[in-house]
């Protein structure tokens, strides 16, 4: 329908019109009127200097092209409907849905598709155990999104948080989950965000929260959403091994990391450990842990979901992706650092230190060293995940930065949709009118 070179739209390309070819460019024009849009006749008469005779594709291209609106007001269903307006005869149906309630339906497929998606936080493993944990009471609402040919092509793994006022859902995972989203393959995102849209409808969902949804993968648009919050999520991204990464940075940056590395082993007898086995597992997130709540002196959101923490390094470990780092000291360990290492990339999640060993600057050597490590493995991303604090934009090379979107799909979820966003403006008030509304979007 849309011809080339349009039909790719480069990466934060702002068109103003689509071009469709047609050969019955009149009756489209007059078909596109009666129903209510208002389409250009574009580029109808040639410039008077052109030579019309010389150039025959141009006065195809004249011939066969209406331009159909696109500006920033329109919703993801005004294309569709635009879309369905021109296209020259009905589409075969996008598919099906299929619901269940059930977590360990489609395993298979999830474990599949979480591979495509390149997101930890999208497996099996870290769903099921967060529902186990978090889940009870609650409604679990998962749609599977079949092809024409029946083919599995991404899942919506959400819940019904909330069912009065107003129904709400969310993705499953929310809270512990530095990223989340549908689960599927970026090539499948068009097809999948138009499934979303359509399990939204079919579930009577008043208003969705998308949590933490990757900022450059554009779910704001693809879904018509508002944008509630963006946060940091500085990535490091690198072909090459650490000495030549090391290269690119700093001259005084490079240098420190090499003197503070060099000052330990002079003073001390150092030792790098990766947990690898389930013996020394319990205890090494014990001192994790530990090391933890003595960097932060409180309780923390991580030491809050401890036993969560737990299940999820047993099936971490046993799966391939636990990335479990100690520094020692002369046999004892004053620094920790959690992670992962899926989908090609190594994911840092927490970490803890022993304070009296700040001025030996414990924290950066064994973050350089989990980063060395990854870099000189073949890891060609380094996520520091949500936070902007300014030691991840030492080593960061971009930051996509996560969204959190809400979706009222229905009057009454607008109109509290409406009201939560007021009470921000009206801090004086929030604590009379939140109560009164019952939404809490936060937790």
């Amino acid at each position: 329908m849309v011809p080339p070179p349009f039909d790719a739209l480069p990466v934060g390309a702002s068109p103003f019109g689509f071009p469709v070819a047609t050969d019955r460019k009149a009756g489209l024009l007059e078909q596109i009127r009666r129903s209510g849009v208002e389409a250009l006749n574009f580029w109808a008469v040639p410039h008077p200097s052109l030579p019309v005779a010389a150039f025959p594709a141009a006065a195809r291209r004249r011939e066969t092209t209406v331009v159909l609106p696109v500006h920033q007001e329109l919703r993801p269903e005004d294309v569709q409907r635009v879309g369905k307006i021109v296209r020259a005869r009905p589409r075969a149906p996008d598919g099906s849905l299929e619901w269940v309630d059930d977590i360990e339906a489609f395993r298979d497929e999830w474990e599949r598709l979480s591979v495509a998606s390149r997101n930890v936080f999208a497996t099996w493993q870290w769903a099921s155990l967060w529902w186990r944990h978090y889940g009870e009471g609650k409604r679990l609402r998962i749609a599977a999104c079949r092809d024409q040919a029946g083919r599995v092509f991404a899942l919506l793994p959400m819940y019904e948080w909330r069912q009065r006022p107003v129904r709400i859902l969310r993705f499953i995972g929310h809270g512990a989950a530095d990223q989340l989203g549908p689960v599927g393959g970026p090539d499948e995102r068009l097809a999948t965000a138009t499934a979303l849209r359509r399990a939204l409808s079919e579930a009577r969902c008043d208003i969705f929260l998308g949590e933490r949804v990757l900022g450059d993968e554009g779910w704001n648009h693809l879904l018509g959403g508002d944008v509630l919050t963006r946060e940091a999520y500085p990535l490091l991204r690198f072909d090459g091994s650490w000495d030549a990464y090391a290269a690119t940075l700093s001259s005084n940056f490079r240098q420190q990391i090499g003197r503070f590395h060099r000052n330990l082993t002079r003073a001390h007898d150092v030792r790098f450990r990766l947990t690898r086995d389930h013996d020394d597992l319990d205890a090494d997130l014990t001192t994790l842990f530990s090391l933890h709540a003595a960097r932060w002196q409180t309780d923390t959101t991580f030491t809050r979901a401890e036993k969560f923490h737990r299940s999820f390094a047993e099936e971490a470990l046993t799966n391939g992706w636990l990335r479990l780092w100690l520094l020692e000291l002369d046999g004892s360990p004053v620094a920790a650092w959690y992670g992962l290492r899926f989908g090609g990339a190594e994911w840092y999640y927490q970490a803890g230190r022993d304070c009296s060993f700040d001025k030996l600057r414990v924290g950066l050597v064994l973050l350089a060293h989990t980063i060395r490590t990854a870099l000189n493995d073949g890891v060609r991303e380094y996520r520091f995940l949500r936070g902007d604090e300014p030691y991840k934009y030492r080593f960061a090379t971009c930051d996509p930065g996560v969204e959190t979107l809400a979706l009222a799909r229905t009057g009454a979820g607008q109109t509290l949709f409406a009201g939560a966003r007021l009470m921000t403006k009206l801090r004086p008030v929030r604590s009379v009118v939140r109560p009164a509304l019952r939404l809490e979007f936060a937790g």
